[in-house]
This record gives structure tokens, C-alpha cells and sequence, in this order.
């Protein structure tokens, strides 16, 4: 949670939703089987690389960069998301363009540090994804640790919060032909592929990649229909964040010590 830091708040002026999530492969079949069955759905399902580290919102006005702001609270009074504007420490990150040109909107992306950032020039953090968000809010001298943190984007919007490309499969190749950095996605059209797909990244692969996942997005690849179809819960309908068994391990529990706060409790 980067409001704990003086930094400005910002309310976005576009949705900045989150994934409702299939936390098993049943969970997930039963997903894809209401999402084909209906009307309208493309058939097509792109997937990609949920990142584990935190989302940002680059905000760019006819195509310079002027905002990088942290996706997060929900206002109950307004409605609105409001985050953090942290615009100082994104300038330094990599995988951030200062200029889109003739773009005006934002660019939605998380922020990681990656695995060979983090044994190469920060080993004393205990893990990458806390590493990413300790850095983010620095304000001082160290703020300069912002330039071993890595943007990774994946979703492109007018300052609306419409859609500006008919299919995902085409934003993320505009995403790289812009310069950003993103997951690794692939496009599916059966449900074993998208099955496979997961069980591949469960069993080895995702240990294997520079960034830690914590699950597949899944999501409707036509735009048109994924925002016809609207949100319910926690993000869009045709969409679902296809989670990975949690890790785990045996611990020895040492010893325990009881103290008394403050308060005499």
C-alpha cells in the first residue's frame, strides 16, 4: 500500500478494475463453459501472465508521459479508484516510454522487479514483489532504486476508459511496437489448449521466468464484447485470472513471545 507516503493522491478518471478469479481448473471449465455459451462471444480466449507485483496507470497527453499513478482504493464518496501519483519514481523504471506520439490516455501495467534486478542489485529484499512496492514510495536519495523496477503493460485505454484496438491479441502487439515490455499472452480456442497452457506454467515454468506470476489472465479477445458483456464482482465478466496452486512448505514453529502493547492489551 503505497498511501502511507506523502505523495499526492489522484482519482482516475477511467475504471481501474481488478480480475474476478477461477482458483481451480473446475472453477476455471466452469468459466469458459458460461463464457462461450454466450451470445455474441468471439470463441476466442487470450491468455497471459498475471505478474505478481502492483498495477500502474501511465498517463500520457498527446504523447508525453505526465502521470504514473497507482491503481489504488475505491472512494465510497465519488465512486472513483484513487491512487498515488508517483510520477517522479515511474520516470526512472524501465520499460516506461516518456513520449506514445499523438497518444492521449493511459497505459495500464504492473510493476515488477525482476528476479535478476533483485539478486543483482537489491538481494537484501526479502522478495521481489514486496522489493517493488518498498521502492515505489521512496522519496529520498534511494528513490534512485526505481531504475532496477520494470513495467510490464498490457492494456491500452482512452481517457474515457474505451477501448482504442478491436482485440486484444492487437493491443499487446501495439504494447511492443511501442517499445513496452510485455507478458508473455497466447491466444486459445479450446479449453484443453488453455488447460495445458496452465498446467505447463503450474508444474516448472513459472519458476523458470524472470518475473513472478501468480496465475493466467483469461480474457474475451474482442474488446467490443468484453465491455458489452460489462463487470460483475471484482472486474470484467469475460475475464477471469486463472490462479496457481498456492506455494507451500513445512515449517518448525521455534517459539512464541507474548508482549503488551501500549494500550495494556
Amino acid at each position: 500500500d503505497l498511501a502511507s507516503t506523502s505523495f499526492s493522491k489522484f482519482g482516475h478518471t477511467a475504471p481501474m478494475f481488478s480480475q474476478n478469479k477461477s482458483k481451480n481448473p473446475d472453477e476455471f471449465k466452469a468459466w469458459w463453459a458460461e463464457h462461450q455459451g454466450r451470445p455474441g462471444a468471439s470463441g476466442t480466449i487470450v491468455g497471459s501472465e498475471k505478474c505478481d507485483g502492483f498495477s500502474i496507470a501511465l498517463m500520457y497527453d498527446k504523447g508525453t508521459l505526465t502521470r504514473g499513478v497507482t491503481r489504488g482504493k475505491l472512494d465510497p464518496q465519488t465512486g472513483k479508484m484513487v491512487g498515488v501519483d508517483i510520477t517522479p519514481n515511474v520516470r526512472l523504471m524501465k520499460g516506461v516510454a516518456a513520449t506514445v506520439p499523438g497518444f492521449t490516455g493511459f497505459i495500464r501495467g504492473e510493476v515488477v522487479l525482476l528476479k535478476s534486478d533483485w539478486k543483482a542489485h537489491l538481494p537484501a529484499m526479502i522478495n521481489p514483489r514486496n522489493g517493488a512496492v518498498g521502492i515505489a514510495k521512496r522519496e529520498d536519495a534511494t528513490r534512485s532504486d526505481c531504475k532496477h523496477l520494470t513495467v510490464l503493460a498490457y492494456e491500452i485505454r482512452k481517457l474515457d476508459g474505451s477501448k482504442s484496438f478491436p482485440t486484444k491479441q492487437s493491443e499487446f502487439q501495439v504494447l511492443a511496437k511501442l517499445g513496452f515490455r510485455t507478458p508473455a499472452w497466447k491466444v486459445f480456442t479450446s479449453l484443453s489448449d488453455a488447460l495445458a497452457w496452465h498446467k505447463e506454467h503450474q508444474d516448472g515454468k513459472r519458476a523458470g521466468l524472470d518475473y513472478d506470476i501468480d496465475g493466467l489472465v483469461m480474457e474475451e479477445d474482442s474488446r467490443a464484447i468484453l465491455d458489452d458483456l460489462g463487470i460483475s464482482g471484482r472486474g470484467p465478466v469475460a475475464s477471469s485470472a486463472f490462479k496457481f496452486i498456492a506455494d507451500a512448505a513445512d515449517t518448525v514453529l521455534l517459539d512464541i513471545e507474548n508482549q503488551v502493547g501500549p494500550t495494556g492489551i
